[in-house]
């Protein structure tokens, strides 16, 4: 190939941009220079960045972390985030079809929780066993998981999920919904609670609040809808109380990773580039 594309901070991704730049491969990363300081990915996503010939990240300070990296600035640009762009190119599922699908009446109150594991078994288990003590309170209100991805002790959180919904009612388990069904749920749920990314760049774009619970997400870039908590019972039941009580502003709502165009940018952007002279890098020294 003549160049490898990837995006984000999976491990996955980090052992085929190994198989890209042994076989000497350009690779262009998208999202560099982000931090998750609760989760692994950190190591992960500055490896890529570090192999990587191109960069397209979704705000100008993550431009500026990646060049504190070594990587020459104009090498880097910022285009955005891709999952900003995809909410406004779009067509959602009504609500109507939506509930079809999902078998769920969602002209209820609906809560999104989407739990990740945190850097560590014990942290992982105590974000479980709070955020979901203080779901026991709403049992007037659908309650959605989704299922966490492979990254190690999913295993805890899968387990403390499937315990606490049996026999209820009023709650939902998916191991995935794809990313139209989810983006469709994002529109229609009050809040996305628990420590996912796409509360962090995706919620905030349909002007929705976002319960950020621990320190898997500390670093990002946020918008003033997302309610940072500590992983505590009673912290959690006051913000999903507070969700319900407030008027978010819309017009003063703002992603910080929305740009306009970010997809044709990066194509026009590749399309341009010596893909030759991306086979050799040199580290960028910002020290004088």
């Amino acid at each position: 190939p003549d160049l490898f594309i990837v995006l984000g901070d999976r491990y996955e991704i980090l052992a085929a941009s190994l198989a890209a730049y042994i076989s000497k491969v350009p690779i262009a990363h998208i999202h560099g220079g982000e931090l998750t300081e609760g989760s692994l990915d950190d190591g992960f996503r500055h490896c890529i960045t570090k192999m990587s010939n191109l960069h397209f990240v979704a705000h100008k300070i993550y431009k500026k972390r990646i060049i504190q990296l070594g990587e020459h600035p104009s090498t880097i640009y910022n285009v955005g985030a891709l999952g900003v762009e995809n909410i406004y190119k779009t067509n959602f599922f009504s609500k109507k079809i939506l509930q079809d699908y999902l078998k769920i009446d969602l002209k209820k109150d609906t809560l999104l929780v989407c739990i990740q594991p945190e850097i560590a078994r014990q942290p992982t288990t105590n974000l479980a066993n709070e955020t979901l003590a203080a779901l026991e309170d709403y049992q007037d209100k659908n309650i959605v998981f989704t299922m966490p991805g492979a990254d190690l002790f999913n295993d805890i959180i899968f387990k403390k999920i499937i315990n606490f919904t049996k026999k209820k009612k009023n709650c939902f388990v998916f191991k995935t919904l794809g990313s139209h069904k989810y983006l469709s749920l994002l529109k229609y749920a009050d809040v996305i609670i628990g420590n996912s990314s796409s509360g962090i760049i995706e919620m905030p774009t349909f002007k929705k609040y976002t319960i950020n619970i621990g320190s898997r997400q500390n670093g990002r870039l946020k918008a003033d809808s997302v309610i940072d908590v500590l992983p505590n019972r009673t912290l959690i039941r006051q913000a999903i109380n507070k969700v319900y009580k407030a008027k978010l502003n819309k017009k003063k709502t703002n992603n910080p990773s929305k740009k306009i165009n970010t997809s044709e940018e990066i194509f026009s952007i590749i399309k341009k580039a010596n893909l030759k002279k991306c086979r050799t890098k040199k580290f960028y020294d910002i020290l004088n």
